[in-house]
């Protein structure tokens, strides 16, 4: 199985085995049939207790799938859904830690275009990538690995022996002749691999080192047979290093501390200042003795056992990336700010978009037709003072209308964000379906006469709606230009870090969509006044407007500033 070793913040290699497509399948078929069987629950008290449309229990069994799942389950789980428990993997960040709730949501965002039906693209993905990632690792850059299950060494403690004793000199005696540390090292090799050699060459390479033992002791050669001297070997052995007690010694101290890191990785913060002051010393311990097995010759389940107490420790010390401090004007400003600064991706989206826009609205004006083909069956005769339109759904049944418009909305925007991972094609489709669509509906309106139920009933929500697209499209432009033009070392580097712009941008407008799904749940179907209605058009053009360009004015000082430094350092 493939391997990756990542660097600790010691400098000590950290070797984690990677789960491979077989693995990752079987975990994700398990996952499926577990949010099979909850959206099948779901179902049943939905239909039983809460009678909606179909249309609506779709929306809320996708939702679930891709954010009430996966998440959840990879943020509080150490990066394990219930399909990974049981096969044993899970997900780590680049520097070998719990992914944070930026990865994880980012992984999950973009493990959406999964879900559109390219488990086969995921799978290739996969197995191509030369350390088994998928476009939601590669942008998020986490690795799925395999949690080994480490099991105490049972011989190859010679090294350890040897140093922790100060050695024996340059020789070691057996009674009439010394035994040199290359001979015993040779014999330490041999035990440890013997049970994987067939029975001739096993005898051959057993009698062999015997003669040689027997030679340098100064015993009779003749007495010694092939079948005897393995048992020979064991006995020199055991005699010159005392392995049997010293590797009981260890083991037992071992196990003590990969227990103690095992509690300490559940909360490191509820332990008392003397237990964090023993666990760091018995990290260091570990760290100081996974470096000696590597360079003096442990064998491999010593070392694999060692490596996999240090990745203990490291986890329970570095548990995950914690957000850094920021002031509420960061965080307020934070979204339109990122907006500002890959403005031309989001440019390129609204230009698509409104492009799209007035081809379909050219279109229906001139050949109304068309609109039978665009338009839903719902707008052919939109008026809103009639029993079947939005408007006049119950005050009971707002909040659920609302949720299921947020959901439906969040849906369409994580496709065009997620898209972008296709090197934008996907986006591109996402946004011209969307101009299209808004642009007939618009112009069929227009041409029936219904301006006023447009803008009355449509356009409150459509504003923020609108704008919430073309910023979610505009974020998965940004991922592609990382892909089509990278502005780092490598393509890889450079979609990691846009991808966490362009996953603050997709936040961003799940809150956007929020807003509108409320306006769309609750203040459309109201009895709110034409002037009233109006009146929600222009405030939140105007406040989204006031927003925007503050934030993007706040970019372009903060690169000012950036630069002055620059230039005045040189």
């Amino acid at each position: 199985m493939d391997k990756i070793t990542i660097k600790s913040y010691e400098q000590v290699d950290l070797e984690f085995t990677l789960a491979g497509i077989g693995r990752r399948g079987l975990a994700g078929l398990i996952d499926s049939v577990i949010q099979s069987i909850f959206i099948f629950i779901l179902a049943v008290l939905v239909i039983l207790y809460c009678p909606v449309s179909t249309n609506l229990l779709k929306i809320v069994a996708v939702f679930i799938c891709m954010f009430g799942y996966r998440f959840p389950f990879e943020h509080f789980c150490r990066g394990q859904t219930p399909g990974k428990m049981i096969i044993g993997i899970r997900v780590i960040g680049a520097d070998g830690r719990r992914p944070n709730w930026r990865q994880t949501l980012l992984r999950t965002l973009i493990g959406g275009v999964d879900s559109l039906g390219l488990y086969a693209l995921a799978g290739i993905v996969i197995f191509c990538t030369p350390k088994s990632q998928r476009f939601g690792d590669l942008a998020a850059g986490t690795y799925v690995i395999v949690c080994n299950s480490c099991t105490l060494p049972t011989t190859g403690m010679l090294w350890l022996s040897n140093l922790e004793t100060k050695g024996r000199g340059q020789d070691l005696r057996l009674q009439k002749g010394p035994i040199t540390p290359e001979t015993l090292l040779l014999i330490e090799k041999f035990l440890q691999r013997r049970t994987g050699l067939s029975e001739d060459r096993r005898k051959y390479i057993s009698y062999s080192l015997s003669r040689r033992v027997a030679g340098a002791a100064g015993w009779d050669l003749e007495a010694i047979t092939p079948e005897s001297s393995e048992g020979l070997l064991v006995g020199v052995f055991t005699q010159l290093t005392g392995a049997d007690s010293f590797l009981e010694a260890k083991k037992s101290s071992w196990k003590e501390i990969e227990n103690r890191f095992k509690s300490a990785r559940k909360s490191l913060k509820k332990l008392s200042s003397a237990v964090i002051q023993d666990l760091i010393r018995d990290y260091r311990y570990i760290l100081t003795t996974v470096g000696q097995a590597r360079i003096l010759g442990g064998d491999s389940q010593t070392c694999s056992y060692l490596n996999h107490l240090v990745i203990l420790g490291h986890q329970a010390f570095y548990p995950s990336e914690k957000n850094q401090g920021k002031s509420n004007g960061d965080l307020f400003w934070g979204f339109s700010r990122v907006v500002g600064r890959h403005r031309g991706a989001v440019a390129l989206s609204a230009m698509f978009f409104f492009s799209s826009s007035l081809i379909a609205y050219f279109a229906v004006q001139n050949s109304p037709q068309v609109g039978f083909d665009l338009v839903a069956d719902l707008f052919y005769d939109f008026k809103p003072e009639s029993d079947l339109h939005l408007h006049e759904i119950s005050s009971l049944t707002r909040p659920m209308a609302a949720g299921t418009i947020i959901a439906n909305n969040i849906q369409v925007s994580i496709s065009g964000f997620a898209l972008g991972i296709t090197g934008g094609i996907g986006t591109l489709c996402v946004i011209i379906y969307n101009g299209l669509h808004i642009g007939a509906v618009i112009g069929w309106m227009n041409l029936q006469g219904d301006g006023y139920a447009l803008w009355g009933w449509i356009m409150p929500h459509g504003v923020t709606e609108i704008l919430a697209i073309i910023l979610a499209c505009g974020g998965g432009f940004v991922i592609a230009d990382a892909l089509w033009m990278p502005k780092y070392n490598s393509r890889l580097e450079s979609l990691k870090v846009a991808a966490i712009d362009a996953l603050m941008i997709e936040v961003g407008v799940m809150g956007m969509l929020g807003i509108a799904g409320l306006i769309e749940g609750f203040v459309s179907p109201s009895s709110l006044e034409y002037p009233g209605r109006i009146a929600i058009v222009v405030a939140s053009t105007l406040i989204w407007f006031l927003y925007f360009v503050g934030g993007f004015w706040r970019e372009i000082k903060v690169v000012d500033i950036g630069r002055q430094e620059f230039l005045s350092a040189i």
